[in-house]
């Protein structure tokens, strides 16, 4: 279980870094 809680991590901080790259694209998109 100390994996799968790893990966779990990993990815809600994969996808939470990729969020920010999205909005922040978006915030420099509209200028």
């Amino acid at each position: 279980q100390t994996g799968g809680i790893g990966t779990t991590l990993f990815t809600l901080i994969g996808g939470g870094l990729m969020g920010s790259a999205l909005i922040l694209n978006k915030k420099r998109s509209k200028g």
